[in-house]
């Protein structure tokens, strides 16, 4: 199951999403890992400005500049301010200039306040280095992007649409269609979708996932599910527990205490395989279980890493 998703590694860049609060800076985090241990120069790109990197990496610093986190795994927070300056001092003369201008209080209102002009500076910074060269050759194998939560990644990539359809000519035109042809381009790109096995996560995955394929045109058909709960009961065992749990009776403390437990476990654990089958059965996608875990940060990423490349696959449903 982890070998299939694997295979996304194939792609130079892949996009991760879902609604906000599923685990997919952490999902996207464990698809850098994975691909930084097959030697691939790896870079994970956060472009979500909610989300801090320090508990995924287990270290502060992260910013703008791509910084190691080791061997072969790199890590960068884009800052669209930054990304701002970096294409207004490409594209126009007079850079110390266009600086002074950005950094201007005045100015910088203005700029923010520009429709869509934060996301397209971003989206530029991660074209930048998904093409960036060193030694003639890609600098980086992998860029794994974690981008915004659902809602806004949609607006986001849907940006430079918008952008060759205001300008017709220009540097902004010529950035947003080699965005557009990036994301469009199914040999270099492809994206995931992080979710929970719960009601709203799954109801926001049935209704942005075709969106995303019909508007933006993206190769989107993997979805993670994350934090599954286990099933405790064979199919059989249903009978037998519900007698033996009619059976304790209340005085009982130490066993009914033990009861009441097992019975919050059989009954996540069922209430998550309903609305697994529920999205299952709703769209057209290979899918990826994660099991609930208690381990967290560069922990947790590491366990997720194991399962995308197989080596944990065993251990993490044991």
């Amino acid at each position: 199951m982890g070998r299939d998703f694997t295979t996304l590694l194939r792609r130079q860049v892949l996009l991760v999403t879902g609604k906000g609060g599923v685990g997919k800076s952490t999902v996207a985090a464990g698809f850098a890992l994975a691909a930084s241990r097959r030697s691939s120069r790896t870079l994970f790109v956060e472009l979500d400005r909610d989300t801090s990197l320090d508990g995924i990496f287990g270290m502060g610093g992260i910013g703008h500049t791509p910084r190691r986190i080791h061997d072969h795994l790199w890590a960068t927070k884009v800052d669209p301010n930054e990304a701002l300056v970096e294409f207004m001092r490409e594209a126009v003369p007079a850079g110390p200039l266009v600086r002074m201008a950005l950094s201007n209080r005045i100015m910088g209102r203005f700029w923010r306040a520009t429709p869509s002009a934060s996301e397209m500076a971003t989206l530029i910074r991660l074209l930048t280095l998904a093409d960036e060269k060193d030694g003639g050759r890609r600098r980086w194998d992998n860029l794994v992007v974690d981008l915004p939560s659902s809602g806004h990644a949609l607006s986001m990539l849907g940006v430079p649409h918008t952008a060759t359809v205001l300008f017709s000519v220009g540097p902004v035109s010529a950035r947003a269609q080699a965005i557009r042809e990036l994301m469009c381009n199914r040999l270099r790109t492809a994206m995931v979708w992080v979710t929970l096995p719960e009601e709203m996560p799954v109801n926001e995955t049935i209704e942005f996932f075709p969106r995303f394929r019909d508007r933006l045109d993206v190769g989107l058909a993997h979805v993670v599910v994350n934090g599954v709960h286990p099933e405790v009961l064979e199919p059989g065992e249903q009978d037998a527990w519900g007698r033996l749990r009619t059976a304790v009776d209340a005085q009982t403390r130490s066993l009914y205490s033990l009861m009441t437990c097992v019975e919050g476990m059989v009954v996540r654990g069922s209430r998550n395989r309903k609305q697994i089958e529920r999205l299952r059965s709703s769209i057209e996608a290979h899918f990826l279980e994660i099991p609930q875990v208690t381990a967290r940060g560069p922990a947790l990423v590491g366990l997720v890493a194991d399962l995308l490349d197989g080596s944990g696959e065993e251990r993490m449903f044991a």
